[in-house]
Formats: C-alpha cells, sequence, structure tokens
C-alpha cells in the first residue's frame, strides 16, 4: 500500500503573531464576524460580512488577510495568494498573515516561496509560537517531495516543542520517505499514543510504514483502527477500495 501524504489544509496552523491594532472598526468587526461563520463553515454568511468589511476598509490588513482566507475556502486560492501578500506588506510582523500566505503559496504549489514565508514566520522574535510555523514548512516541503528539508524543519519544531504530536508524525514520514523506516515506526508508535491526536491520516500513514517495515501485523492493526473509528474518511475509502 502507497504512503499517504498528509493532508495539507487539515494540518496548518496560523500560530501566534502581535494583536492587530487601529484601522476600521467597522470594517474589522464585519471581517471578524465573517472569520467566525467561515470557521463554523457558513460560506455565504461569511462572504456577505468579509465583502461588506472590504467595501469599508479595502487596504486594512486584517481584512485583507480575512478575505484571502475566504477565497481559500472557495477554490480561488490563486486570488487569495494576493490579497494574503498584501497583509503581510501592511503588517508585516503579523505572524498569522504569514503563516496565511504561506499556506496559499503552498496550495498552489509555490513550495520555495511558501517555505520562505514560514521560515520569515518562525525567525520573527514577536512569534510566541515557532514551532508551528516550523511544522508548516516541514508540512509544505513533504508535499513538495523535500523529504530531508521537512525533517530538519520538524526536528527543528521539536527542539522548541519536544511533545508536539503534529511535528512528530511529519518527521516520521519524512524518514519513511527517506527510508529510514525503523525511526518512522518508532515516532508513529510514539505519536499514537496520544488518543487525542489519532487521526484518519496518521493511521492512514502507519499502515504504510508498517507495510514498508514487513510489520505486517501492526498495519492490520491501524488499518482496523481506522476503518473502526473513521469510515467515512478518505484514508478509510481508499483503504476499502484498494484492500485485496
Amino acid at each position: 500500500m502507497k504512503i499517504g501524504i498528509l493532508a495539507l489544509t487539515a494540518v496548518l496552523m496560523a500560530g501566534a503573531g502581535c494583536a492587530t491594532v487601529g484601522g476600521d472598526k467597522s470594517a474589522r468587526l464585519n471581517a471578524e464576524l465573517g472569520r467566525e461563520y467561515l470557521f463554523r463553515g457558513d460560506l455565504p454568511q461569511a462572504k456577505a460580512k468579509i465583502d461588506r468589511a472590504l467595501e469599508k476598509a479595502p487596504d486594512d490588513a486584517y481584512v485583507l488577510s480575512s478575505y484571502g482566507l475566504l477565497l481559500d475556502q472557495t477554490d480561488s486560492v490563486s486570488e487569495a495568494v494576493g490579497y494574503h501578500k498584501r497583509a503581510v506588506e501592511a503588517e508585516p510582523q503579523n505572524i498569522e498573515y504569514r503563516n496565511a500566505y504561506g499556506a496559499s503559496l503552498c496550495t498552489l504549489g509555490k513550495y520555495d516561496a511558501a517555505i520562505a514565508q514560514f521560515i520569515a514566520a518562525a525567525e520573527n522574535k514577536v512569534n510566541t509560537k515557532p514551532e508551528i510555523s516550523l511544522d508548516n514548512a516541514a508540512l509544505c516541503a513533504l508535499r513538495g517531495g523535500q523529504y530531508a528539508a521537512a525533517a530538519g524543519y520538524a526536528e527543528r519544531a521539536l527542539d522548541l516543542r519536544p511533545e508536539f504530536p503534529l511535528a512528530q508524525i511529519h518527521l516520521a514520514e519524512a524518514r519513511a520517505r527517506t527510508g529510514n523506516v525503523d525511526e518512522a515506526i518508532d515516532l508513529i508508535n510514539d505519536y499514537h499514543r496520544n488518543d487525542r491526536a489519532i487521526s484518519p491520516d496518521s493511521l492512514y500513514l502507519a499502515v504504510g510504514v508498517s507495510l514498508a517495515a514487513g510489520d505486517n501485523v501492526a498495519a492490520e492493526t491501524y488499518k482496523n483502527l481506522l476503518l473502526d473509528r473513521f469510515p467515512d474518511s478518505k484514508p478509510a475509502k481508499f483503504i476499502m477500495r484498494n484492500d485485496g
């Protein structure tokens, strides 16, 4: 079975940054409400609020970033990049905006440019959670097939936060991709000791790495766990289509 790539949009995170200040308060309130609707999955309401914010304050960084996030969720990522870029240019110290810009770039396959944004965010002294930006870089490097680089970014994230589950699983995938299967297995097993961190993608990866290591018992265990806990997930459906 082919080892799966983790879903980028599921794990890229904004991280911490400096708070935005100033700007049009009414516009930012609409943008904030729009984000809340967006995170709830109510795209029509989100669009109505964020469109109104953009009309009121077309150059406000928070509004621009909010509009970029909206476009990211409506399959308009190529257009979203421009809004994220403008937000970063307006407030270059804001970590959230830079991570969001990097995420859009990575989704478009502009891996080096995306990673550059994540690293800039990680190395900014105002970033209180640089491990998140480093892990974003690791995941984007995985998407781009830069497995050695991905391992390096994940290791840096773990140096800052040793018990960071996402960085553990991304390092595991990077190790598996470069043939270090034994280390990948150790990382995967350690990751799955945290029940709250278990996801369809992590279990799918565990199945693939276990098979690569020749451990059919472990692969079957992880497969059954995936099918039992996440039967409607894409990894589970893929396994069911291709099993046997």
